[in-house]
């Protein structure tokens, strides 16, 4: 049993998180398992937690765990003398979604590249079109970073004291 069930302001929340990963190509369910987990108590939970409190099979959560552990959103992680394996969002989540970006802008100007040699007018106006997404990619890729390092200087005065891993259960 799911030891904190959403509420239905938290399910509608965790529909939301949901469909603005839906909304960036990515499939729902992964935005509706980190929202749980970014709202849930304990932070760690079980697959099994997961299924219960998001209403999906065990089948839908492995999928989607193993594509949010690979993308850094969240992270794996097993309890003393507890066979179970738990999952949590990454502290660092959000940021490396963005630092994710950076290497997508890369790609992009790469790919705009290769189009703009063999694009078929070769004039400046023909190239107007991959000239202006080459050029919004290569500003992303050049100011993201700096972003991402201001980010990281401003929110060690906000973040708090770190997640206990391994937190307290309430009575």
């Amino acid at each position: 049993m799911t030891r904190h069930p959403p509420s239905p302001d938290q399910q509608r929340v965790i529909e939301e998180f949901g469909l603005a990963f839906e909304a960036h190509g990515m499939p729902r369910m992964a935005g509706r398992v980190l929202g749980r987990l970014l709202m849930c108590w304990p932070p760690h939970q079980s697959m099994t937690d997961l299924g219960e409190a998001l209403s999906v099979s065990k089948g839908s959560i492995s999928t989607t765990t193993r594509l949010l552990v690979r993308l850094g959103f969240i992270e794996r992680l097993s309890l003393p003398g507890d066979r179970q394996d738990y999952f949590r969002a990454h502290p660092g989540s959000i940021p490396a979604m963005f630092q994710q970006n950076v290497a997508h802008a890369r790609m992009q100007i790469d790919l705009l590249e290769r189009a703009m040699a063999v694009a078929d007018d070769q004039s400046p106006q023909g190239l107007t079109r991959l000239t202006q997404a080459r050029d919004f990619f290569a500003f992303m890729h050049r100011e993201l970073p700096a972003l991402l390092a201001r980010w990281e200087s401003e929110r060690t005065d906000t973040a708090g004291p770190p997640i206990d891993p391994f937190p307290k259960e309430d009575a």
